[in-house]
């Protein structure tokens, strides 16, 4: 059996304060504790300490793994070398931590042959010890407590009432680094026993309080069989939940139920020894209970006896103890003794006039407990004292228990749970007034916020890019990077504090990077994740040059000329332009990407483009090219194609009709929107670039409308129109219930889709009895088309063939109305025929061939609805047309000379007016 000892407590604030300890901090967190491993028992106080791994750990500065056993860590120096046998690892200089890859007890360490599972710290102590700092889970912290200050295989009931008194210990003093021996509570690491286990897991977070705050649980071995207050051993003001009373529990286990210890009357016996010359004895002289009489020289010199003294107790005359007391009164006590006493600092003895020593009687007072210490803590186990007794030689003290006797004895709690007494009921014996309380843990989750880089994607290969990982939460973070190489993840860098990484790419191409993030405590492979997508640039390719305005445009309009480049890392372009057989330099190399023309002569001219590495010595790397006309005058006439409106005449008075002109030719168009009331014709809109007109008519009456559209540069009132009838009427309520009203026409997915896609169109209707919904579709300004008639169903699943631009009309009427319909909402919506994307360049025989053999080049490519083909060869040298566009994709190609070829294969819908939509490239070897 175990044998179990007292929980001392060397508070300073103790001896002061009206309170024992300070409640730990709201915001301190309380899910983890650091425990400093210092008891002579485990790990004690060492230059050197032995270390073994069981699972992984990982070293936090440097990401190195440890496991298995042999590990040395030894203070050399003032810093810590880590050892494997007998071979130096690492020097760590005064301090480096270590953590499991996952917490729990599959990873744990073994310190001088004791386990403990969680974070470790070492640091260097006092300048030559190695001194281990054990940072884990409150939980897992009291299991390693509870089996320490009782014994894990007790009844369970005992065990939670230890566990409950250790936890609230730990928990009052969350935020400190508490040390594994009495001082504050024994620990001993990851041994663990099934009932002491069961205790904390049945009573998970458990504390006790007292007014909202941790209680103080002090508890001890045994009381003898008389509980004390915190007034009695510390003079302290008296708790409401520590008191004096009877303990007959403790008295039942018989566990130092009785003790005591005699202190020798005459300590220095005098015979023989001439008090005229005491300096022929005075340092041979010896008191009986030397060790006793040492602890009470120290008290007293420097306090009642002067700092300069040496003395010589020869006799204790008296010692007496307070055995009589209520809860509010101080246990306290005295020594008289007789002394000879000598000044250390000029070696003159004291004497009487007769030249011989003179002897001094002092009495020492104090608390009983201060005196406890005096004697020692296991000669005078308590402060509880029962009687003192006297005879010629020595005086007895008597008393009962092992501690301070403040609190739960546990050998009470022992007897009490062995006889079913429940672990609530032990504690509220032991604990007036205080109340369980199941406290939370104040552990927030973590999350990851984003992963950056120092410098923006994209970057040149052998750029040095340092990611970053933003996180929150947890305790204490640990990072892993990893990046994807093609389809493989290749992990950078190992869990550690680090929250960064520099990377050194090799090479071109799209990276993506995955940091993981988990707090230190975690028992999961990771808590959250965040992922970065990275460019690293290949050489520079001009993919497109483009124009802000279509051609043809008429002479004297500004237009935006701009190249589109990938690669490279700096690029500079250069804009050529031809005009009537002649080349000129219209902008010179420079960052610019662009070029603002603005044409006076009408013509044919072409843009050539070209592009390179501000690193490069080549006149250029890439080019591209853009043929544009001018014209001095519009290259087609104007004509109104059309004229809509968002909602269907009729409409009621005061309704908001949005009205569109769709308009072709022309360089710059304006329209005029002109209404006729039946009366009068007014220009509701005059001549803008703007082709929309909000309208709301207040009157009910039939409307004509009349859109005016002309070039900005015609003399005309108008070069095209279009008008149409619209009727209004009076507002009306509803016949049936109240009037109906449409909320909303909405799609179950976001305008624009592309065509095919199975898009759900719902009508949120409101008012009268039974609603009928009816469902119409218009394609680009052409009639509505009926898609469901009249139902209860207000729900229509549409799956557009064509792309377009589509108005959704939802008829909405009571089943009881004779009108065609009550009310009705238009909606628009965009359909496309989705990216023209080029999947695949190929060729039917595998390179290199020789030349003159016949190769068929087949592109590839999905998207669009009319697909065009160029095909265009690099020989080395240059770029050129093997075949315009055309709607083949396939290229018969019979090579004349050998080379290295390299084919870039333009694909484009017929309607765009792109250079190209996209482009897929082919490398190809022609030998001899």
């Amino acid at each position: 059996m175990k044998k179990f000892v007292v929980l001392f407590f060397v508070l300073m604030g103790l001896l002061i304060s009206p309170h024992l300890a300070t409640n730990a901090s709201a915001e301190v967190h309380n899910e983890v504790v650091n425990v400093k491993l210092q008891n002579q028992n485990y790990v004690g106080t060492k230059t050197s300490i032995s270390l073994g791994v069981t699972g992984k750990y990982i070293v936090d500065s440097d990401r190195r793994t440890l496991s298995g056993t042999d590990y040395v860590i030894k203070a050399e120096s003032g810093v810590l070398n880590l050892y494997k046998g007998s071979t130096l690892v690492k020097s760590y200089g005064s301090t480096f931590s270590m953590h499991p890859e996952k917490y729990g007890t599959d990873h744990y360490a073994t310190i001088e042959n004791t386990k403990y599972t969680g974070v470790f710290t070492f640091v260097v102590e006092s300048g030559k010890y190695v001194r281990p700092i054990n940072t884990l889970l409150m939980e897992d912290y009291v299991k390693g407590v509870t089996p320490r200050e009782m014994h894990g295989t007790w009844n369970v009931n005992t065990l939670k009432a230890g566990t409950l008194a250790a936890r609230t210990y730990a928990m009052r003093n969350a935020g400190k680094t508490l040390v594994d021996t009495q001082a504050n509570q024994v620990y001993g690491g990851f041994t663990w026993y099934d009932n002491s286990n069961r205790a904390v897991n049945e009573t998970n977070g458990e504390v006790l309080k007292y007014n909202g705050r941790f209680a103080e649980t002090l508890y001890y071995s045994s009381n003898g069989g008389m509980m004390l207050s915190n007034t009695n051993t510390y003079g302290t003001p008296l708790y409401a939940y520590f008191t004096k009373k009877q303990d007959p529990y403790d008295v039942q286990s018989g566990k130092n139920t009785n003790w005591s210890y005699s202190i020798k009357k005459q300590q220095i016996s005098m015979l023989g020894r001439d008090l005229s010359k005491p300096e022929l004895w005075w340092n041979s002289a010896a008191e009986a209970d030397a060790t006793f009489i040492k602890n009470l020289k120290a008290a007293l010199i420097g306090t009642q006896i002067a700092s300069n003294s040496d003395i010589r107790i020869i006799n204790v005359t008296g010692i007496n103890f307070k055995t009589s007391f209520t809860a509010e009164d101080l246990l306290t006590g005295y020594i008289d003794i007789e002394y000879y006493r000598k000044k250390t600092d000029t070696n003159q003895f004291i004497k009487d006039s007769t030249g011989k020593l003179l002897k001094h009687s002092i009495r020492y007072e104090d608390r009983s407990n201060d005196i406890r210490s005096l004697v020692g803590t296991y000669t005078m186990k308590s402060p509880y004292v029962k009687s003192i007794t006297a005879d010629l030689e020595k005086f007895t003290v008597n008393g009962g228990g092992f501690g301070h006797g403040i609190g739960m004895s546990q050998w009470g709690a022992y007897v009490m749970g062995n006889e079913g007494i429940s672990y609530k009921d032990i504690l509220s014996y032991y604990y007036p007034n205080t109340t369980i309380v199941k406290e939370s843990y104040n552990y927030p989750a973590v999350s990851m916020g984003a992963v950056n880089a120092n410098v923006s994607s994209p970057q040149a290969a052998n750029t040095a890019i340092t990611l970053s990982a933003e996180a929150y939460g947890g305790y204490d973070k640990v990072y892993r990077f990893y990046v994807q190489e093609g389809t493989e993840w290749r992990m950078l860098q190992d869990y550690s504090t680090k929250n960064t990484y520099t990377w050194v790419p090799k090479e071109g191409g799209n990276y993506k990077f995955s940091v993981h993030v988990k707090d230190k405590f975690s028992a999961k492979n990771y808590d959250t994740y965040g992922a970065l997508s990275y460019s690293i640039l290949s050489n520079v390719d001009m993919k497109s040059v483009t124009s802000d305005k279509p051609s043809p445009q008429l002479a004297g309009t500004p237009i935006k000329v701009t190249a589109n480049a990938d690669g490279g890392k700096e690029k500079l372009y250069k804009f050529n332009l031809l005009k009537d057989g002649v080349w000129t330099v219209a902008q010179e190399y420079s960052s610019l990407n662009t070029f603002n023309w603005t044409p006076s002569v009408s013509g044919d001219y072409k843009f050539s483009v070209h592009v390179k590495d501000a690193g490069s010595s080549k006149s250029y790397d890439d080019y591209g090219t853009l043929t544009y006309k001018i014209s001095t005058k519009a290259t087609e006439p104007v004509v109104m194609q059309s004229v809509s409106t968002d909602k269907v005449s009729p409409q009621l008075a005061n309704t908001l009709i949005n009205i569109s002109a769709n308009a072709t030719g022309g360089a710059t168009k304006l329209y005029k929107f002109n209404i006729y009331d039946g009366k009068t014709w007014k220009v509701s809109q005059d001549y803008s670039t703007k082709n929309t007109y909000a309208w709301k008519p207040t009157a009910a009456g039939l409307y004509k409308v009349s859109v005016h559209v002309k070039d900005q540069s015609s003399s005309k009132s108008y070069d095209s129109y279009k008008a149409f009838d619209y009727k209004i009427t009076e507002s009306t309520s509803g016949q049936f219930g109240t009037p109906i009203t449409i909320e909303s026409v909405v799609t179950d997915k976001v305008s624009p889709q592309a065509a095919n896609t199975s898009i759900k169109v719902t009508a949120n209707a409101k008012g009268g009895t039974t609603k009928l919904y009816k469902f119409w579709v218009s394609k680009d300004g052409g009639a509505f088309v009926r898609m469901q008639d009249y139902s209860t169903n207000n729900t229509y699943n549409w799956k557009p063939a064509l792309a377009g631009n589509y108005k959704i009309n939802v008829h909405v009427k009571d089943q009881a109305s004779s009108k065609s319909y009550d009310v009705y909402k238009v909606i628009d919506y965009k359909v496309t025929q989705g990216q023209v994307v080029v999947q695949s360049v190929k060729a039917d025989i595998a390179s290199p061939q020789r030349i003159h053999t016949a190769i068929n080049i087949t592109a590839n490519a999905t998207g669009g609805e009319s697909l065009l083909y160029k095909f265009n060869v690099y020989d080395g040298m240059e770029w050129s047309v093997l075949k315009e566009y055309s709607s083949e994709k396939t290229l018969r190609w019979l090579p004349t000379k050998p080379g290295s070829y390299k084919f870039s294969v333009h694909v484009k819908d017929a309607k765009s007016s792109k250079a190209y939509d996209h482009y897929g490239v082919m490398f190809y070897n022609v030998t001899n």
